[in-house]
């Protein structure tokens, strides 16, 4: 039965899946960036202004993600993080691609949001990890320094929620997500469907 529930998982996260053609005509991705530490980018309907409503219409949705805070989570390799996403039904893979692209240009990959992972950003994550093969995986440490390797990858896992300690690495969220290709988002700048804000 648990087979059945992660096929079935697995085919709608494949099926549903948007990429920017299907975003309708009047909607678009606009971007927000500051200063190398954060970045957000929002299914928009209407012009590019900061208070249009995201939640207006078919086709809604967001992603933030932020430099990992170093000291409260460790070195996480360097890592940017999932600070809070929402999105309508098939566009939320879209918007993890776009941000996993940003975050490996930007430093060295992404990784889930350390305090709290819905059941639904789990899904994606797992997904990432089972089945993406254009996307790197990478394994992280945990804060005791298991692996003995020096502080550079060690990252908190409790957001793994497992207290085994060894049972930590089979999460899809003790890892880190690099994109092996680019070029996603110029392509959406070129396209017009992605505007920088």
């Amino acid at each position: 039965m648990k087979l059945l529930r992660e096929t079935i998982r697995k085919i709608l996260l494949t099926e549903v899946a948007k990429t920017h053609h299907d975003i309708p005509p009047g909607y678009f991705i606009a971007m927000r960036e500051a200063d190398g530490e954060w970045a957000r980018w929002e299914i928009m309907k209407g012009g590019p202004s900061y208070y249009t409503e995201v939640y207006d219409g078919p086709v809604r949705g967001f992603i933030e993600i932020g430099r990992v805070h170093q000291h409260r989570y460790g070195n996480c390799s360097d890592a940017w993080n999932v600070r809070v996403s929402r999105a309508a039904e098939g566009f939320g893979p879209m918007l993890y691609d776009i941000a996993i692209e940003y975050a490996t240009d930007s430093g060295s990959g992404l990784i889930s949001d350390r305090g709290t992972v819905s059941a639904a950003a789990r899904e994606v994550w797992e997904y990432y990890d089972q089945n993406r093969t254009d996307i790197e995986k990478i394994q992280l440490d945990n804060r005791q320094d298991t692996f003995k390797n020096g502080p550079e990858d060690d990252c908190d896992q409790d957001v793994c929620g497992r207290s085994d300690n060894k049972a930590w690495k089979q999460s899809s969220l003790s890892k880190m997500y690099k994109s092996k290709s680019s070029g996603r988002i110029k392509e959406l700048e070129r396209l017009g469907k992605l505007i920088k804000v």
